[in-house]
């Protein structure tokens, strides 16, 4: 068991960097639905071959995990449109606190209802993460979060927590499924092609400044214009840089589905990945407040009480 708690950790610790591309990307391209789009093709254009070597070339294929992997395809694209606008307006840590509840707190649900234990302990990490949640919603003096905003924070926690359901449903069913590479290169092959043909849908029947906002120049974070080229090698390496981070974690948090408990598992990965974002959004310059602080130590309780 210890290899896979192994994963468990390196996966925290990789979901906690890809927060820092995803940022950068948002920073260069904006939080629009077109440049979310954009990323989506990319990052799991980047994915595809990287999966497909750890996968040692193996094409695998069936209807139900066919199945889960476009619900979770659709299911991310929505997270990642709604977490764009969020990364515009909110700090990294807070974004990534609501992200990583919704990821903790529906699977152990889920878990409940195929048979995990459910004690005192962990109705209180409940609690717990209720709080943080509240916390972290509040208005503090430096933003103020509006209520669509508030909404994209809902909107991040579901489709976040639906696909740690969605990756137990796959990997505890006793239907014929694929293996765990297997399943996450037909997950991004269904992402590409959504996000691929709303990408077609736009430039052919959009307005005419989605094609002319492609060749823009941009500013770097001092203010200096920068070349159109440039502004792309800056996106499109977050793109890669992002996709190699998410690949790795998800492929690792998949395999271990099937012999960590939901509530432990996603536990686990809630509770570092807040406490690694909030140290990554120093790096651009976000200063923690005091209701982020008070966020993090609950959902940090929770998530140690949920494990006892």
């Amino acid at each position: 068991m210890f290899k896979y708690y192994l994963m468990v950790i390196t996966a925290t610790l990789l979901y906690s960097f890809q927060f820092i591309f995803s940022k950068l990307y948002q920073r260069r391209k904006g939080s629009s639905f077109f440049y979310s789009m954009i990323f989506s093709a990319i990052s799991c254009l980047a994915t595809i071959p990287f999966l497909c070597v750890l996968n040692r070339g193996k094409v695998e294929f069936t209807w139900f995990s066919f199945t889960i992997a476009l619900l979770y395809a659709i299911d991310v694209i929505i997270c990642s449109v709604f977490g764009a606008k969020i990364l515009s307006k909110a700090n990294l840590s807070v974004y990534s606190l609501f992200l990583m509840l919704g990821g903790m707190i529906l699977p152990f649900l889920y878990g409940l209802t195929i048979g995990e234990n459910f004690t005192a302990l962990k109705a209180v990490s409940i609690v717990s993460v209720a709080v943080a949640m509240i916390f972290s919603l509040k208005k503090d003096e430096e933003k103020k979060l509006d209520g669509f905003t508030i909404f994209c924070f809902i909107v991040i926690f579901v489709t976040n927590g639906m696909t740690g359901v969605l990756t137990y449903m796959h990997q505890r069913s006793t239907l014929a499924i694929v293996s765990a590479g297997g399943f996450l290169i037909l997950y991004n092959l269904c992402r590409f092609i959504l996000s691929a043909a709303i990408l077609f849908g736009i430039l052919v029947y959009g307005k005419n400044k989605n094609r002319e906002v492609l060749m823009i120049r941009g500013a770097d974070d001092t203010g200096k214009a920068t070349t159109a080229k440039s502004e792309w090698m800056i996106a499109v390496s977050a793109s890669v840089g992002y996709a190699v981070m998410n690949g790795t974690a998800v492929l690792f948090t998949t395999i271990t589905a099937k012999y960590i408990d939901a509530g432990i598992q996603s536990t686990i990965i809630t509770g570092g990945v807040m406490l690694l974002s909030t140290l990554s959004g120093l790096m651009f310059g976000e200063k923690p407040t005091k209701n982020t602080f008070f966020a993090v130590f609950f959902a940090v309780l929770g998530t140690v009480l949920i494990m006892i």
